[in-house]
């Protein structure tokens, strides 16, 4: 295992002149990492999200975006109640793509109503999106869309959907994020805005 102080000094014994680093979401401090890089003038550059406090070059993509046209998609297909669900609102990704989220109602003349929003709070949490789905299919009127910040998160609602007897697609629009595999991995494929990884990483 190599410490995270002294990392820095292997890359350059095996002639590593640059890193692309896709930071870890984390509460732990990692600050004097990226001083040793510094310190040892080994350039790096972020890729996807940042790291607060930490100056570097960072290819990110555009989060608003993506959340817009993923609830845009959903106001096309004729839901009018869309509900949003998202990691902690202290992660600015978090806070970019509800931005995205109220832009698209706003545009439509939807009603923006709080009740639908759900922040969970904890970044890594155990059936993510299930207790926030059930939370949300339970409100009168409940939402007859959810917008997921992940699909990880979808999966949940998924699930959290089935046991309110909804069936995803019919009685439920759901959108995640990602595109991962975990959207063919659900009895009814999964519709998600998908992320640039090749893009991101050729660029950075």
């Amino acid at each position: 295992v190599v410490r995270p102080a002294s990392f820095p000094a292997s890359f350059r014994l095996f002639g590593v002149h640059g890193i692309v680093i896709t930071p870890a979401i984390t509460d732990e401090p990692v600050m004097k990492s990226f001083e040793v890089l510094k310190e040892k003038n080994i350039p790096f550059v972020f890729c996807n999200r940042g790291v607060a406090g930490v100056r570097a070059p960072r290819v990110i993509s555009n989060n608003y975006y993506g959340a817009y046209i993923a609830t845009k998609h959903l106001i096309s297909l004729g839901y009018k109640r869309i509900a949003f669900i998202a990691k902690p609102v202290f992660y600015s990704v978090s806070e970019q793509r509800y931005q995205g989220y109220l832009g698209a109602l706003h545009e439509a003349g939807l009603p923006i109503d709080s009740d639908y929003v759900f922040f969970e709070n904890e970044i890594r949490k155990e059936n993510a999106g299930y207790e926030s789905g059930l939370h949300l299919l339970k409100k009168t009127p409940a939402p007859d869309a959810i917008l997921c910040f992940n699909d990880e998160i979808a999966k949940g609602v998924y699930f959290a959907a089935e046991a309110e007897g909804r069936k995803v697609g019919v009685d439920l629009g759901l959108v995640g994020y990602d595109d991962s595999e975990i959207c063919t991995s659900l009895p009814v494929q999964l519709t998600s805005v998908q992320y640039p990884k090749y893009e991101s990483g050729k660029t950075a």
